[in-house]
């Protein structure tokens, strides 16, 4: 019950999140494919950038090192958590099976995520530094 009731108030955190997100301003060069990736590239190698890079590099940086951002990490991993733990509980002692496991997989992502995430945390003190 417990990896539940942590997935689904992961999971409210991450909604207002994601909604903070999608009610930020837009700005025109973020309207093209692939600029975040570049922007934060030119920001990792410490490259020259325009004012506008400059701007939307800090808002990627700001917006990606939130502490609520760990939340989309964390909800999955408690869904994993409550299928692997329900699957165990339901077995009631008995061998588990492979299926009891496939929520490792979900657990596995989220890690993944979070070391994206502390990756792009770093860059945090950069576009401070550039300019």
């Amino acid at each position: 019950m417990l990896s539940l009731v942590l997935s689904l108030v992961f999971v409210a955190f991450a909604a207002v999140y994601v909604k903070r997100l999608g009610d930020r301003p837009i700005t025109p060069i973020g309207e093209e494919i692939g600029s975040a990736r570049t922007v934060t590239k030119k920001v990792r190698k410490r490259e020259p950038l325009s004012q506008d890079e400059l701007d939307y590099a800090k808002q990627i940086i700001a917006a990606r090192s939130s502490l609520m951002t760990f939340c989309i990490p964390g909800a999955l991993f408690m869904a994993g958590c409550f299928y692997v733990f329900g699957s165990l509980y339901h077995l009631h002692g008995a061998t588990p099976s492979e299926r009891t496991f496939l929520g490792v997989f979900p657990m596995l992502a989220s890690m993944n995520f979070t070391t994206q995430i502390l990756r792009s945390r770093r860059l945090k003190r950069r576009p401070r530094k550039m300019f």
